[in-house]
């Protein structure tokens, strides 16, 4: 805990000091080198670290473009720890691109994308979605500006990686007819994924319609789901940002889409928590949408008080996660932190 808690505070210093001396990204660049440097050189973190181990020596992942880049590694002679060196870098690198790209407020955006568990942590025991999920995030700049033959490309990148992001692309094409959409529809998007998570029919539908493949074998594993608390909170939290959709731009009412469709895929399938992952694709553009809230707000004093109420929501999400993990019996997990030099 203790490592996590200094490097949070690091991060968030850096990130702070780089806004208020207006350093050209010259400070925030080193937040971004250490987050690179803490994601890549762990050594027997995260809940799927042996299993990529494992696909690293064997070569034996479902998708063609993680085995090709894992063979160039080993052509060069290098270990699996480079692996991990090479898929955090190309995930933070591409976040970060992403993020500059659709706001302003690139520090604030960052820095929630570091608190988010399910984004960042997430990604040390997901490395192939969490590459998905970056280059999609990254490219949906080309399917919003109508560059499509930019985004197929993006598309075949990040399917390469992990089959789950070809799921996530009708959604995407959607996203680009919601500009208009009533406010009021949320309310009721709100309440129907609600009334869906309490009458259960879910894993009857999957058996109805994968039958015995191994897709459902994966969506029926337990993995403890999402409590129905925090199934509350999150969508709380939509309707606190709802208060300000009247006075977001296009862009940001196609974030809140995003953040709506995660939330509600968490709340109708949070009993089955491996499905929950797909919204991670969605739920990226939350990082955008709520760092352009805060200053929608006129006021600086409002303006201080919606982010430290941002930065506590995210900061108690992100301990919340690390306690839990601590009192996890079995290894490999987030906690205790190790780098490949221990």
């Amino acid at each position: 805990m203790l490592f996590y808690v200094i490097y949070i505070f690091v991060i968030a210093v850096l990130l702070l000091i780089d806004y208020s001396r207006k350093s050209n990204g010259k400070i925030a660049s080193m937040a971004l080198f250490i987050v690179i440097i803490v994601s890549g050189i762990r050594e027997n973190v995260g809940y799927d670290f042996a299993n990529y181990v494992s696909f690293y020596l064997l070569e034996n992942a479902s998708e063609p473009g993680f085995n090709l880049i894992n063979r160039g590694l080993k052509l060069f002679g290098l270990n699996y720890h480079w692996m991990f060196i090479l898929f955090s870098f190309a995930t933070i690198i591409f976040v970060f691109k992403g993020i500059k790209y659709y706001t302003l407020h690139t520090n604030i955006a960052f820095f929630i994308y570091i608190l988010i568990p399910g984004l960042y942590l997430n990604s040390f025991s997901i490395v192939r979605q969490a590459i998905a999920i970056a280059i999609l995030f990254y490219g949906y700049r080309f399917l919003y500006n109508k560059k499509l033959v930019k985004y197929t490309i993006i598309v075949i990148a990040a399917a390469s990686f992990h089959y789950s992001s070809l799921f996530a692309i009708p959604f995407f094409l959607v996203s680009l007819k919601v500009k208009k959409m009533k406010y009021w529809i949320y309310y009721l998007v709100i309440i129907a994924s609600i009334f869906l998570s309490k009458i259960n029919f879910i894993p009857m539908i999957f058996e109805k319609v994968l039958g015995s493949t191994s897709y459902l074998t994966y969506a029926a594993y337990d993995d403890g789901g999402i409590s129905f608390s925090k199934i509350l909170i999150l969508n709380i939290f939509i309707l606190i940002i709802l208060f300000f959709y009247k006075r977001m731009s296009d862009i940001d009412k196609t974030m809140f889409f995003f953040l709506v469709l995660a939330v509600s895929i968490v709340t109708i399938f949070g009993s089955i928590g491996a499905v929950t992952r797909f919204s991670y694709y969605f739920r990226i553009f939350e990082i955008i949408l709520i760092s352009d809230v805060i200053y929608l707000l006129k006021s600086k004093y409002n303006k201080l008080i919606l982010l430290v109420f941002v930065l506590g929501y995210y900061g108690i999400m992100f301990f919340h996660a690390i306690s839990y993990d601590l009192k996890l019996e079995y290894f490999p997990k987030m906690t205790p932190y190790q780098t490949m030099f221990e």
